[in-house]
Protein backbone atom coordinates (compact mmCIF):
# COMPACT_ATOMS: atom_id res chain seq x y z
CA UNK A 1 0.00 0.00 0.00
CA UNK A 2 0.94 3.57 -0.63
CA UNK A 3 -0.66 6.42 1.39
CA UNK A 4 -0.67 9.83 0.34
CA UNK A 5 -2.03 12.64 2.21
CA UNK A 6 -3.69 15.33 -0.82
CA UNK A 7 -3.47 18.91 0.29
CA UNK A 8 -7.09 19.28 1.11
CA UNK A 9 -6.36 16.79 4.13
CA UNK A 10 -7.77 13.44 2.07
CA UNK A 11 -5.78 9.95 2.97
CA UNK A 12 -5.37 8.08 -0.36
CA UNK A 13 -4.27 4.66 -0.47
CA UNK A 14 -3.17 3.05 -3.62
CA UNK A 15 -3.75 -0.81 -3.71
CA UNK A 16 -3.44 -3.44 -6.52
CA UNK A 17 -4.48 -6.86 -6.18
CA UNK A 18 -4.58 -9.19 -8.60
CA UNK A 19 -8.23 -10.52 -7.94
CA UNK A 20 -8.33 -13.53 -10.21
CA UNK A 21 -5.62 -15.01 -6.94
CA UNK A 22 -8.67 -14.97 -4.13
CA UNK A 23 -10.61 -16.95 -5.98
CA UNK A 24 -12.65 -18.47 -2.61
CA UNK A 25 -15.03 -16.30 -0.13
CA UNK A 26 -12.50 -17.20 2.37
CA UNK A 27 -9.87 -15.23 0.60
CA UNK A 28 -11.58 -13.03 -0.30
CA UNK A 29 -13.22 -12.28 3.06
CA UNK A 30 -9.65 -12.11 4.44
CA UNK A 31 -8.72 -9.42 2.29
CA UNK A 32 -11.20 -8.06 2.31
CA UNK A 33 -10.63 -7.60 6.78
CA UNK A 34 -7.20 -6.61 6.06
CA UNK A 35 -7.68 -3.58 4.06
CA UNK A 36 -10.45 -3.05 6.88
CA UNK A 37 -7.79 -2.71 9.10
CA UNK A 38 -5.65 -0.68 6.51
CA UNK A 39 -8.71 1.52 6.87
CA UNK A 40 -9.35 2.19 10.33
CA UNK A 41 -5.77 2.68 11.05
CA UNK A 42 -6.05 5.58 8.51
CA UNK A 43 -9.21 6.92 10.29
CA UNK A 44 -7.49 6.81 13.61
CA UNK A 45 -4.25 7.94 12.24
CA UNK A 46 -5.79 11.24 10.22
CA UNK A 47 -9.50 11.69 12.46
CA UNK A 48 -11.87 13.70 10.53
CA UNK A 49 -10.45 12.96 7.42
CA UNK A 50 -11.79 11.31 3.95
CA UNK A 51 -10.33 7.96 3.63
CA UNK A 52 -10.41 6.80 -0.09
CA UNK A 53 -8.82 3.36 -1.31
CA UNK A 54 -7.87 3.77 -4.76
CA UNK A 55 -7.33 0.44 -6.72
CA UNK A 56 -6.04 -0.51 -9.82
CA UNK A 57 -8.39 -2.62 -12.26
CA UNK A 58 -5.73 -3.77 -14.63
CA UNK A 59 -6.15 -6.76 -12.99
CA UNK A 60 -10.01 -7.27 -12.48
CA UNK A 61 -12.63 -5.32 -10.68
CA UNK A 62 -12.86 -5.15 -7.06
CA UNK A 63 -14.68 -7.80 -5.41
CA UNK A 64 -17.89 -6.39 -3.96
CA UNK A 65 -17.02 -8.13 -1.05
CA UNK A 66 -13.98 -5.76 -0.82
CA UNK A 67 -16.10 -2.56 -1.43
CA UNK A 68 -18.98 -3.69 1.15
CA UNK A 69 -16.47 -3.67 4.00
CA UNK A 70 -14.73 -0.70 3.04
CA UNK A 71 -17.87 1.09 2.43
CA UNK A 72 -19.19 -0.06 6.00
CA UNK A 73 -16.50 2.21 7.69
CA UNK A 74 -17.13 5.04 5.17
CA UNK A 75 -14.10 5.29 2.99
CA UNK A 76 -14.65 6.22 -0.73
CA UNK A 77 -13.47 3.59 -3.19
CA UNK A 78 -12.02 4.63 -6.53
CA UNK A 79 -10.10 2.66 -9.26
CA UNK A 80 -7.62 3.45 -12.15
CA UNK A 81 -7.05 3.21 -15.24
Amino acid sequence: MSRVIMKNGDVVNLESYDWKAYRSPVQLQAIARELRDKAEICKSDYPGQKVIFCFNTDFGAVPQTVENELASLGVEIQTWP
